[in-house]
């Protein structure tokens, strides 16, 4: 069935099929919503929706005036005349059309006689960006002086890097001199103060606004006889685009605080946006902007532009490194088939954090080659089972070859303007290189080496992913507002920073976002119903009043700005914060340690808490699935004898024999511990927050963490066993399974639980055995690992199987069988030795469900430390 839209577009070419060269001179072409309603018999406003939607997608010409007129991009009735030659598809006028037309064809030959490597260097120019690249050719080479462009498309799929193709086209081309200015500028970095974002833009006059002490020149005036490119545009508020305007029809422009006189500047505008236009822009904004260049997604380019792509990404990575890089097929079939949400920004960093991780194992083992495997790809979001399936739906013939090699020298001489700054990240890697072999020659571990080698490339590509690296596309999009949205961010800070800076107070950021963070954490509860006063306990009051009167102040701010009453508690706790500060945090703080199952969750979330509040005070020890408590017992033992400042640790654990640590510990090391189970990401972030404040003790830590969320028990020191947890109930277990996806790579957590859940029950009957929490987040957090190891063939070994299994043969047999389902839903074979360890499971929950059992692994974890 034919869809709405294609009707239309259908009805419309219909309609353009008789335009013809004298219609053109006589100015009688176009056609109104309504024409086409009457022809169509749809409505005027699904037609008028429809006919956006077509001119969006370039398929339809959109004329602006009383009224608008709209056109089918295929005029066939015209001589000389193909669509491509078109500069964009809207225009403010029929006369503006007119024109455009009629020099379309000058434009076109001087194009394909002077097309320079700006755009050839483009993968996909002469295939899925052909069209894109010819109207961004008649853009810059309109007369007299280009036209005003906007890019659409997207996160992520380069338009930063179009728009820097266009410039240098544009340069080669003689439209700009060679030292001709490129002024890059997101209108998001400061879009939640508008007073401050049209300053940047356009500058101000001494005295416009409070703080202004002095004229400023701004980017408008810098980009003068050259481009400026206004990213994310529709950030920029209704004033600002206004204002821009006069910039467009005339090249004038007032600064801030401006009246009298105007500022001259020739700039050709080039903006971009992820959103749609006519819902996000001014439409009188839109109307001097007649060149609109949609950049197609990843998704809508072909496999083989996408191929492409990362052979290139994988070349400039050998160049980067100086080394050879080998890639198995594989994992060039991932790239090639996961679903890649953020376009190519996310393809690059991905295939950077996938060469950052082969470069670890190279500096351990002390290879010059990088070999990169499948399980050197990132672990977040990629669905490995569906990615599999997506595969057999395509064929790639490689050949029979197993891996593609990539050498510094194949890397094209443009690749520097094609992705990043390749002398920084060189100098990343040669510095890594030298310190790693600093450590080997003083005799440090490998083990040690390899932490310090991941650590430090997270550090440096996890900073680029949050900036969204790629051709410094949202550049300077922070971290922190992912907690706080960015318009609340820049509010907090602005009420925080006039208020202190009256009593010549200035936070570093640390102390500026721990503060942000509590305030709006303490606005989402009042919002959201769930501020609970009557638990809050009287708070110590600051003794000096002027913290009191500042921390008024900003509640009083707050409290009009968001519509709320803020309880006086909040107060006390704001004055108290800036009382610890005025004595410089040199006193003792409470240690905070994150002890999790798994491979990464408890490190992620410790490593959350540093970056957000700019730290290093929260540490982290994770327990893999085979590790022995033994083990983790020794390290956390060791990690509070060295971060025990005096104040005693605060232990964040997740479940099991974790909560029984405390007790162990402070009999051990003497120190002082106190235990909070069922841990998260929000309440690391609160724990490390208020330990870095040495005004709270271990107590009152574990307090405020008390009243934030009844749902996270404390443990005292005396109790041990796992907490109690009734999995039946959903919240509890996604709370489980979000925990279980964390320490996992390529098993989709959601797709695998019911086929365990329907295992478990089928064991429990036949082996007749009682259900229990306890047994069952062990079961489900072993499974899901083991099914991970069974895709990565890694199976642990099951010491002395033969010999052990005749005490839980029964059991075995059991899962065994009802492991069958499992493996043919997966494709996948798991070993007998995993099989073992399931069944150990089962079998020692039997026996053990007792206080006599639980006495028992109370005295083993005391021998652990004996």
């Amino acid at each position: 069935m034919e869809k709405r839209i294609d009707h239309i577009l259908g009805a419309l070419e219909e309609c353009c099929v008789l335009i013809n060269d004298e219609q053109i001179d006589s100015l009688e072409v176009g056609f109104t919503a309504s024409d086409l309603s009457e022809k169509t018999g749809y409505s005027r406003n699904n037609v008028s929706r429809e006919l956006k939607q077509l001119v969006l997608e370039n398929r339809a010409i959109r004329i602006g005036g009383r009224p608008v007129l709209f056109l089918s991009r295929k005029l066939p009735g015209l001589k000389s005349y193909s669509s491509e030659q078109l500069a964009g598809n809207t225009f403010s006028s029929l006369p503006e059309f007119i024109e455009s037309v009629r020099n379309g064809k000058e434009l076109e030959k001087l194009a394909d006689n002077e097309k320079e490597n700006a755009f050839l260097d483009l993968i996909g120019s002469d295939k899925s960006m052909q069209t894109q690249v010819k109207q961004a050719i008649a853009g810059i080479l309109y007369p007299p002086s280009g036209l005003n462009t906007l890019l659409i498309g997207e996160t992520g799929v380069g338009k930063t890097t179009f728009a820097n193709a266009m410039y240098r086209f544009a340069v080669a081309n003689e439209k700009f001199t060679e030292d001709a200015p490129y002024i890059l500028f997101n209108c998001a970095d400061y879009s939640g103060n508008p007073q401050l974002l049209l300053s940047h833009l356009f500058g101000h006059v001494k005295g416009a606004f409070t703080g202004a002490e002095e004229e400023k020149r701004g980017l408008v005036s810098q980009a003068n006889g050259g481009i400026l490119f206004l990213d994310e545009i529709h950030r920029l508020p209704p004033e600002g685009q206004e204002m821009l305007f006069s910039l467009m029809d005339r090249g004038e422009y007032r600064r801030l605080g401006e009246s009298a006189t105007h500022q001259k500047a020739d700039v050709l505008i080039i903006a971009a946006t992820t959103e749609d236009p006519d819902e996000a822009i001014l439409k009188t904004f839109l109307r001097r902007i007649p060149n609109v260049i949609k950049i197609p997604s990843l998704k809508e380019r072909s496999m083989e532009e996408r191929l492409e792509l990362i052979y290139l990404y994988f070349k400039s990575e050998a160049k980067a490194i100086n080394r050879q890089i080998t890639v198995s097929t594989d994992v060039i079939n991932f790239l090639l088939f996961y679903d890649c949400v953020n376009n190519l920004g996310q393809l690059i960093n991905d295939i950077k954090l996938t060469t950052a991780s082969a470069f670890s194992e190279s500096l351990v083992s002390g290879t010059e080659c990088l070999n990169i495997e499948v399980g050197n790809l990132p672990k977040h979001h990629f669905n490995f089972f569906l990615i599999l399936e997506e595969q057999r739906k395509h064929y790639f013939d490689w050949n029979g070859k197993e891996a593609f090699d990539f050498y510094p020298d194949d890397a094209p001489s443009s690749i520097e303007e094609l992705v990043t700054n390749f002398q920084q990240e060189s100098a990343f890697y040669k510095e890594l290189e030298k310190n790693s072999k600093k450590y080997f020659e003083k005799g440090i571990a490998a083990e040690e080496i390899r932490r310090y080698v991941d650590t430090e490339t997270m550090k440096y590509f996890g900073n680029a992913e949050n900036r969204r690296i790629y051709q410094g596309e949202n550049e300077q999009e922070k971290p922190i507002y992912k907690i706080i949205p960015e318009e609340e961010y820049h509010f907090l800070f602005r009420v925080i920073e006039e208020t202190l800076s009256q009593q010549k107070i200035y936070l570093n950021n640390q102390a500026m976002i721990g503060l942000m963070m509590h305030l709006k954490n303490v606005i989402s509860k009042i919002q959201g119903g769930s501020y609970n006063s009557h638990s809050r306990s009287e708070v110590k009051q600051s003794k000096a009043l002027s913290y009191q009167i500042m921390a008024e102040k900003i509640i009083h701010q707050i409290s009009q700005h968001y519509h709320i009453s803020v309880p006086a508690y909040e107060t006390s706790m704001i004055a108290l914060f800036l009382n610890s500060l005025d004595l410089k945090n040199e006193g003792k703080r409470v240690g905070i340690l994150v002890i999790a199952h798994g491979n990464y969750a408890a490190k992620d979330m410790a490593a959350v808490a540093n970056k957000l509040l700019q730290v290093k005070h929260c540490h982290a020890i994770c327990m893999p699935l085979e590790a022995s408590v033994s083990e983790v017992l020794e390290q956390s033992i060791e990690m509070v004898r060295q971060i025990d400042e005096g104040k005693g640790v605060l232990l964040l654990v997740d479940m099991g024999s974790l909560t029984t640590f405390g007790e162990i510990i402070t009999e051990e090391t003497g120190s002082l511990t106190r235990t909070l189970s069922c841990v998260s990401t929000p309440y690391v972030l609160e724990a490390t927050r208020l330990a870095l404040s040495n005004s709270y003790d271990i107590d009152e830590i574990l307090n405020v963490l008390q009243d934030n969320g009844k749902e996270y028990s404390y443990v005292a020191s005396s109790r041990h066993g796992l907490p109690e947890v009734d999995t039946q109930k959903p919240k509890i277990k996604e709370k489980i399974f979000h925990l279980i996806e964390e320490t996992t790579t390529f098993i989709n957590v959601d797709k695998v639980s019911k086929l365990l859940e329907d295992a478990y029950q089928k064991i429990l009957e036949q082996a007749k055995i009682q259900h229990t929490d306890s047994l069952y987040i062990k079961y489900i957090f072993h499974t899901v690992t083991m099914l991970e190891r069974a895709i990565q063939k890694n199976t642990l070994r099951y010491y002395n199987f033969d010999e052990k299994i005749s005490e839980f043969e029964s059991i075995y047999e059991v899962i065994e069988k009802e492991f069958q389902v499992i493996e043919a839903s997966f494709g996948i074979q798991i070993d007998k030795d995993e099989i073992a360890y399931v069944a150990e499971i089962f079998y020692f929950s039997n026996i053990n469900d007792d206080q006599a059992g639980k006495k028992k692994n109370e005295l083993l974890l005391k021998k652990f430390i004996n």
